[in-house]
């Protein structure tokens, strides 16, 4: 015996939306997705006042005291500094290491000017 089989209904077919609906959906997408996109991106523009440094890098202050111009430097620009100086054995050493050899080569290369 062959199984009861029901004969294919016809294809439904889908209609189009409206085309005020897909301008509302259009809309809804906008403020639920794009505004707190733009609104996030003006937020992270606009500069904080509590963030601002009251030193520039410009400023000659970072060019006299060699604390903040140590401190400022990258790890790359240590170790180049440190290359310069002929500080030997820097490749291998931790930030705040080769920070302090550098300090300490630096004052003392300020304090034999000074004694000149």
């Amino acid at each position: 015996m062959l199984p009861n089989i029901k004969k294919a209904s016809p294809k439904r077919q889908l209609r189009p939306l409206p085309k005020g609906l897909v301008n509302l959906y259009g809309l809804i997408a906008i403020f639920l997705i794009l505004m707190p996109e733009w609104l996030a991106e003006l937020a992270l523009a606009i500069p904080s006042k509590k963030n601002e440094s009251s030193l520039s890098m410009e400023s000659g202050l970072w060019k006299k005291v060699p604390e903040l111009h140590v401190g400022g430097m990258t790890m790359f620009e240590l170790r180049t500094l440190a290359h310069e100086l002929k500080i030997y054995g820097y490749s291998n050493q931790q930030r705040e290491q080769l920070s302090r050899r550098l300090l300490k080569r630096l004052q003392q290369d300020h304090q034999r000017k000074h004694l000149s």
